[in-house]
């Protein structure tokens, strides 16, 4: 079984590809603008990039609503919960 810490960890990994993602989007459309430069681009890579950052996201809030996710959470912080 993966350790608390390992979750949070790759969690807050995952969570640092998204934000890549995201900001290789940008640029690409920028290429895809110059018609010389767009051929370079494979046509479907900007949508491939957004619905990739997009379902990794969803991912992500999954598993930071889970229980398991939670309960380490209040493990390695020490949160008391409230009454």
């Amino acid at each position: 079984m993966i350790s608390d810490a390992d979750i949070i960890t790759s969690v807050r990994s995952i969570r640092k590809l998204v934000t890549t993602l995201d900001s290789l989007g940008f640029p690409i459309s920028d290429i895809i603008k110059d018609e010389e430069m767009a051929e370079e681009i494979p046509k479907d890579m900007p949508k491939k990039v957004a619905v990739l950052a997009s379902e990794i996201h969803t991912m992500l809030q999954d598993i930071e609503k889970s229980k398991r996710y939670r309960d380490a959470i209040k493990r390695l912080c020490d949160i008391k919960e409230r009454p």
